[in-house]
């Protein structure tokens, strides 16, 4: 009896964990804002001829554009 309400606590306790990761993780380009996501909107080359930009694409095949990593 109390092995089985210790499962269910536990299992209770990681369906909540897992909803709070689930609501705050994701990746959203609103969230991103540095010098080179003005260009985000723009044509490619516009993005590579500031010379500190480059252009990335996510996991979802969304491209934007982003800071090069020195």
């Amino acid at each position: 009896m109390d092995t089985s309400i210790f499962v269910i606590i536990l299992l209770v306790i990681f369906i909540v964990v897992n909803l709070s990761f689930m609501t705050y993780e994701g990746f959203n380009l609103c969230e991103r804002y540095d010098k080179c996501s003005k260009y985000d909107k723009s044509t490619y080359s516009k993005c590579y001829e500031t010379g500190e930009c480059s252009v990335m694409i996510d996991l979802l095949g969304n491209t934007f554009c982003t800071s090069k990593i020195p």
